[in-house]
């Protein structure tokens, strides 16, 4: 099996954004999302990719974010 060589992650944000949009490109297996509004509710997608192409995106996930503790 041919692992993934980056991942591409969508990011929608309930509320402000229509539909989902590119967030970053990243190597790693974890990505932090910064700079969200407390309260608000994301939505989040992974595609893993490498030479051969990209694979199906992942389920999607929501999430409400955590306020300043």
């Amino acid at each position: 099996m041919v692992r993934a060589s980056y991942y591409r992650i969508f990011i929608q944000e309930v509320g402000v954004d229509e539909d989902f949009r590119f967030l970053a490109r990243d190597r790693d297996l974890d990505h932090i999302l910064k700079d969200l509004p407390p309260g608000s509710t994301v939505r989040v997608y992974v595609i893993a990719a490498n030479e051969g192409g990209e694979a199906a995106p992942s389920p999607m996930v929501s999430q409400v974010v955590a306020g300043d503790p």
